[in-house]
């Protein structure tokens, strides 16, 4: 909150030294009211490119197109109003965004605005037509507004505590400034066009449309190449990890990044009428989990379903297989199918970041993960947790029923036989005798 009314606040600093005193008109003669610019303004805002940078999400649109476009169009003051209006409009209907989350976006937006006036005009001329001279203004206050906008994202993201963003900076600005130079051909073709032919200006409804589905195709292209190169790191980390704890460890940790996710788990179950099972989890509140005892009962509704599915699926918010899941918004579980069945699960935990959620897409990555973890569990691996579940099991009987300073039997085991042998005393049978001796308040 404290960044935002910093921005706001210099962004009304710069509008009352630089703005307000710039010429009442367009650098061109070319009648565009202002509302239908902020329409403009809205569409091209509404329009966007997403891009996962681990727990955030940082959005690229068409906005810079009319931006630049409404530089030439627009006067100083009439275009800051008609951006703030267009890109306040599209920040209300976004439901994935909070409030301050909106009002931040809004002041650097704000921001934004008014530096690629004060950055225009320092350089443009009014040139009729507009020559190089203004379509290097054009560009330079395409890009420079699109880097400050970037470098404010990653502030703000640091700042509220989430991933540390200022060292994906560079990767961030790179993809930013490549659409910022795209949209800004686009835009001052556009006003060429326009002064030229206004009706012409309907041939650029193609070209645009095609460089947003590049945008698109691109960022596709990008996360399906990321996606191989996880799903490479999770088979590697399962197949050369020296030992079991280390390889489910590393797995779960990895899965989180893979996913983005909060909390990642892998149960393995035991025989189909037992309750007992071991839990490992990484991102825990408690911190890592590695091959806890916990229960699941054997007719819990996830546990029947991963058994009878035996493929990948989106989990009930608040559902879980031990009811101990504290804030749980989304879950997918990616069932450990073997041999002989689905012996345990994988399971991947709310999506790190505002306004994101799990999609179709991770569904089947998981699958993918899963079967890999239940193939490196079974070759040799399953038959050892399974024996450190029955030795967990057994150490924890003898804690129950054992002195721990003596090694003795304490009083619930003594309790345990008695019943034990009374519920074997048959008629006809002398009953069985207790001798209860006290000896200084020494049972």
């Amino acid at each position: 909150r404290g960044f935002t009314l910093i921005i706001a606040a210099v962004a009304a600093v710069l509008y009352v030294a630089f703005v307000q005193d710039m010429p009442p008109v367009p650098l061109i003669d070319v009648v565009i009211p202002w509302p239908l610019a902020a329409v403009v303004f809205f569409l091209g805002e509404t329009n966007v490119v997403n891009i996962h940078f681990m727990r955030e999400r940082h959005s690229f649109s068409l906005s810079e197109v009319p931006g630049v476009a409404f530089l030439f169009l627009l006067p100083p003051t009439e275009y800051l109003a008609a951006c703030i209006l267009g890109a306040g409009l599209a920040l209300l209907v976004d439901r994935n965004q909070s409030s301050v989350r909106r009002a931040f976006n809004l002041a650097q937006f704000s921001l934004a605005a008014v530096v690629a006036l004060m950055i225009f005009y320092a350089v443009a001329t009014p040139a009729s037509p507009p020559g190089p001279r203004e379509w290097l203004a054009a560009y330079l206050a395409a890009g420079m507004t699109s880097a400050l906008e970037a470098t404010l994202v990653a502030i703000a993201i640091s700042l509220s505590g989430g991933a540390p963003q200022l060292r994906l900076l560079p990767q961030m600005l790179s993809f930013s400034e490549m659409v910022a130079m795209a949209n800004a051909s686009l835009a001052t073709l556009a006003v060429m066009v326009l002064m030229a032919d206004p009706r012409s200006i309907v041939l650029l409804a193609v070209p645009t449309a095609v460089v947003f589905l590049a945008y698109r195709a691109y960022i596709g292209e990008r996360e399906k190449h990321e996606r191989l190169e996880l799903l490479y790191e999770s088979s590697r980390l399962l197949h050369y990890a020296p030992e079991l704890d280390s390889a489910i460890g590393a797995l779960l940790e990895h899965a989180r990044r893979m996913f983005r996710a909060e909390r990642a788990e892998l149960m393995l179950f035991p025989e189909p009428e037992l309750d007992a099972a071991l839990r490992s989890s990484s991102g825990a509140a408690g911190g890592p989990e590695t091959m806890v005892p916990v229960t699941v009962a054997a007719d819990d509704s996830l546990r029947l379903r991963t058994m009878s599915e035996a493929r990948a699926f989106s989990a009930l918010p608040g559902r879980s297989w031990t009811n101990d899941w504290d804030q749980v918004r989304e879950a997918m579980i990616g069932p450990l199918v073997g041999e002989r069945g689905v012996f345990g699960a994988l399971t991947i935990i709310n999506r790190l970041g505002e306004g994101t959620s799990f999609e179709p897409d991770d569904l089947r990555l998981l699958e993918t993960v899963a079967n890999q973890a239940a193939v490196a569990l079974e070759n040799g691996q399953l038959e050892q947790s399974l024996h450190e579940l029955s030795r967990l099991k057994e150490e924890l009987r003898h804690q129950a029923f054992h002195d721990p300073l003596t090694g003795l039997p304490n009083r619930p085991a003594f309790v345990d036989e008695v019943e034990l042998r009374v519920a074997r005393a048959t008629d006809g049978e002398d009953p069985p005798v207790v001798a209860f001796l006290d000896l200084d308040d020494f049972k």
